[in-house]
């Protein structure tokens, strides 16, 4: 998540106010720029 900007001049979504039950969301320590990164370097993990 790149902090939810949806244009020029709009806040920022704090998505930990909105939350979701059930769901945890972790900081990005992998240094994934992408979703399609970040499933890729998890993939990779997974094989070690």
């Amino acid at each position: 998540m790149d902090g939810g900007h949806t244009g020029p001049g709009e806040p920022a979504t704090d998505w930990l106010e909105i939350g979701h039950p059930g769901l945890t969301l972790l900081p990005n320590t992998s240094g994934a720029r992408s979703a399609e990164e970040a499933l890729r370097v998890a993939r990779l993990a997974r094989e070690i």
